[in-house]
């Protein structure tokens, strides 16, 4: 009996599950809720309104900017973002707008808004040459990481078109900011020479740097001049700052090896770093003490500065014969016979005319050079090496 039961309670569930399929089976599938066919699918004509919206202010923007109203034309670009946010060109007009209100750092935040929405090449070239722009005419917190950022943009820029003048007007400027004048005004040239936009502004820019380095080098020379005892360190940096002897002379292979850094008494001198560029040259009369010191504030004499000229002039030309192109050769000066150490160096100097004999005869080894003396020597030298 309850197997009996137990077998019509089995099929009953059977028949029941069956049923119940076959239900399922002609059923209309259920259609999908008006909310989730809203997501899956825009309507075209909304896409297609969307559109015109977006060239419309846009198109408003572009126009009012160039009319210098600038309020207004931020808000038809702020349209132009609700319309579509994953537009570049927007943010293209809207960070200009915030360029031309001083607010520069804002205008870069905004610019940046479209590097991950650029779709072509000239929208990449628009995006670097703003970029550069902007960094351009920024005035505060400038350092390192943002010139490179600059050069960055700078070069791609010019790898998506090389013929664009903005770009290297734009690079310009930065260098000026920065005062590497040498970089800016190649650029600067580079524009001139394309003879297109920005051409005359940077004529102007280089005729700024011109009357910028001539008043810092007259400056200079006016320091200078009022040295009466040029020491070690000044003259260091003489050679390095005015005749640009690094320019002439090669590392010398020893200071490989040693570590400039260790010289004890120039860690805080003011000429340190033109000092480590001339010990690295290994110039006679001007190389570090065996004690471990370079004796900054030394003051130089004649026949030391005389044979530091006499070394570089030897090398830069690389002829030896020169060390001893006087050897034995009668002396012309009334203090210095012609076998002084001094003797060979003095005549070169002298027999160039970049360093002179006083009217009763003398060389004067060892009479100390004045910053006058000095410059005028190098400035004799300069010509000589170039």
């Amino acid at each position: 009996m309850k197997k009996s039961l137990l077998m019509t309670i089995i099929i009953f569930i059977f028949i029941f599950n069956s049923c119940a399929k076959n239900k399922r089976a002609h059923q209309i599938p259920e259609q999908p809720k008006k909310e989730d066919s809203q997501k899956i699918q825009v309507p075209k004509q909304t896409i297609k309104m969307d559109r015109q919206k977006l060239i419309k202010h846009l198109k408003e923007g572009n126009k009012l900017l160039k009319k210098k109203k600038f309020l207004m034309a931020l808000e038809e670009f702020s349209q132009a973002e609700i319309a579509d946010p994953e537009h570049a060109p927007v943010y293209f007009g809207e960070s200009q707008v915030h360029a031309h209100l001083g607010q520069e750092d804002k205008a870069i935040e905004v610019l940046k808004k479209s590097k991950n929405l650029l779709q072509n090449q000239d929208e990449e070239t628009i995006y670097y040459t703003l970029l550069l722009h902007f960094l351009s005419i920024k005035t505060k917190n400038w350092d390192a990481a943002i010139l490179n950022e600059a050069e960055n943009a700078y070069y791609n820029a010019i790898a998506r078109k090389d013929n664009d003048p903005e770009p290297d007007f734009h690079m310009g400027l930065i260098y000026e900011k920065v005062f590497m004048f040498d970089k800016a005004k190649k650029l600067f040239i580079k524009v001139i020479h394309m003879n297109k936009d920005f051409a005359s502004e940077a004529n102007a820019e280089i005729m700024a740097i011109k009357r910028i380095e001539q008043g810092k080098e007259k400056k200079f020379k006016e320091e200078i001049a009022l040295i009466s005892k040029m020491t070690r360190g000044d003259i260091a940096y003489l050679f390095i700052k005015e005749l640009k002897v690094n320019k002439f002379l090669e590392r010398h292979h020893i200071y490989d090896k040693i570590n400039i850094d260790e010289i004890i008494d120039i860690r805080n001198h003011p000429k340190r770093a033109y000092i480590k560029m001339v010990v690295a040259l290994d110039i006679k009369r001007l190389k570090p003490y065996q004690n471990g010191t370079f004796q900054p504030e030394m003051p130089i004499n004649r026949g030391e500065f005389a044979m530091m000229i006499e070394d570089i002039i030897v090398r830069a030309k690389k002829d030896r014969s020169l060390l001893t192109s006087y050897f034995m050769t009668q002396s012309p000066f009334v203090d210095i016979r012609n076998t002084h150490q001094y003797f060979n160096a003095a005549m070169l100097c002298t027999s160039k005319n970049i360093l002179t004999v006083s009217q009763n005869g003398k060389f004067n080894a060892m009479e100390q050079v004045s910053g006058a003396e000095a410059l005028l020597a190098i400035g004799v030298l300069k010509k000589i090496l170039n």
